[in-house]
């Protein structure tokens, strides 16, 4: 029985750690504040890795058949964009996304979800409530997180 309680008490435990972790993203120790100098961290490092992150999650949301060499689904009014290769296509994703976290670094992780998907970051259609969701889970961040502090564009 003792052992049940151990048990028990070291998976509540763990559920709650769990939970803090998503309340907001950790920087990397040592590091201060985000967009400062922090102890000698590389925070450029620690915002490119989101960035990639971010990329890749969208990536694996959208699922875009790779002969478009377009992982983020970078569309226009004409359709989907083809890019010469792949490198191409995560290089344009890339930017877009750094170009609007910059643009606007108040914004939530869900309203920057909601701009990609629909063109509004206050337009929750074509179902941009479980993508922003997605997004954040695989960041291991809360959606309300916002994207200036993810990618050091904050104002």
């Amino acid at each position: 029985m003792g052992l049940l309680v151990l048990i028990g008490i070291a998976c509540a435990a763990y559920w709650l750690l769990e939970q803090e972790s998503k309340a907001a993203p950790s920087l990397p120790a040592g590091a201060g504040s985000p967009g400062g100098s922090g102890s000698g961290v590389n925070l450029s490092a620690w915002y490119q890795n989101n960035l990639d992150n971010i990329g890749q999650a969208i990536a694996n949301w959208e699922n875009v058949n790779a002969a478009h060499n377009n992982p983020l689904a970078l569309s226009t009014s004409n359709g989907l964009l083809n890019f010469g290769d792949v490198g191409d296509g995560w290089g344009a994703g890339d930017s877009l996304i750094s170009t609007t976290a910059a643009n606007h670094p108040d914004w939530t992780l869900s309203q920057f979800i909601n701009f990609w998907a629909n063109g509004n970051p206050d337009n929750t259609a074509q179902n941009s409530t479980a993508y922003g969701n997605y997004v954040a889970d695989y960041l291991g961040v809360d959606s309300s997180t916002p994207i200036g502090y993810l990618l050091g564009s904050e104002s």
